[in-house]
């Protein structure tokens, strides 16, 4: 087997989780690139044994093989790789709670990608020192860095990198109590993300808008905001915090009020699978200690007493 058949190899391998099996295709292809002097292959190489490292938590080994690989980049004078393979130095510092460290390998990263024209690169770098700066309670500096990546996003990104530069502004604004310029942020998103074609994105959205809603004291059409988000998200979105988000509303804005919330969106009465999602995480709320399945199996002896009474029984408070 030649180099690129080895390196190939290996990166099938780390895929698939066998990192033993990685590890030794790597190294052969490591040898026979050093061989060849073949640098690009070495560089890949060193890249991924890095990853490997940190999948498995050893933060020191994966520092080093970025080192090695970072210093094969700039050899063959490839920015663009050595931009990428600083921010993941970066992204070892920041898990490794090593802020300065971070820091310094974000903002390396972010001239390297300018230089080289990753647009994309530039902005991933820019959000992760913002949210390291919000991580740290340094809130000016995170919002001048998520500025910063709205404008390089504005420049060359696309409505999704828009929608999410929007999104984070409005977050941020939420945690430092600044409601009405983070409910300005927030429905610039809302509205962005509406035709996107990752309607997890539109969810999350509307659930921080809602949010922020909620803390103005508006709970109904926090409520709307919620329901807006469960109908709009797709088969794979995980909506189930949303349905329990919903459930504690509907204690301050009224039983009926999920009911009303759902025929002003959607323009009918929730049907029984929706009413049976209540249910569960309205059970889960008065009940957290209990597991899902008990809290399932209280809805289906409810359901079953409606079946052979033949009706619903009377709601009790």
């Amino acid at each position: 087997m030649a180099k690129h058949d080895f390196l190939h190899a290996g990166m099938r391998a780390a895929r698939r989780k066998h990192w033993d099996r990685a590890e030794r295709y790597f190294g052969l292809a490591i040898d026979d690139a050093e061989r060849s002097g073949d640098r690009g292959v070495v560089t890949s190489c060193h890249f991924w044994l890095g990853l490997i490292a940190l999948w498995r938590g050893s933060y020191d080994d994966a520092d080093a093989a970025f080192e090695t690989a970072m210093a094969a980049a700039e050899e063959e004078d490839n920015r663009r790789t050595a931009a990428m393979i600083l921010s993941y130095r970066g992204a070892v510092a920041r898990d490794r709670e090593d802020w300065d460290t971070a820091d310094r390998w974000f903002r390396q990263a972010v001239a390297l990608a300018g230089d080289a024209g990753d647009h994309l690169r530039v902005v991933s770098c820019l959000v992760d020192l913002g949210q390291m700066a919000s991580e740290r309670g340094r809130f000016d500096d995170a919002e001048a860095w998520f500025r910063k990546a709205l404008d390089a996003t504005e420049q060359h990104g696309d409505r999704a990198d828009l929608a999410l530069s929007f999104h984070r502004l409005g977050v941020l604004a939420l945690q430092r109590d600044d409601l009405d310029n983070a409910e300005e942020w927030l429905r610039t998103s809302v509205h962005l993300s509406e035709t996107l074609d990752d309607s997890s994105i539109h969810a999350m959205c509307l659930e921080h808008l809602g949010q922020v809603v909620h803390r103005k004291e508006r709970p109904y059409e926090a409520m709307v905001l919620l329901v807006r988000a469960v109908t709009g998200a797709g088969p794979t979105v995980d909506t189930g915090w949303l349905w329990y988000t919903i459930a504690r509303l509907a204690e301050e804005a009224g039983p009926d009020a999920p009911g009303a919330a759902w025929r002003e969106v959607t323009g009918r009465r929730p049907p029984p699978a929706v009413r049976a999602r209540l249910r569960v995480a309205h059970l889960r709320l008065r009940w957290p200690w209990r597991p899902l399945g008990e809290a399932t199996a209280a809805v289906r002896r409810v359901w079953r007493a409606h079946l052979v009474a033949g009706r619903w029984p009377k709601r009790r408070g």
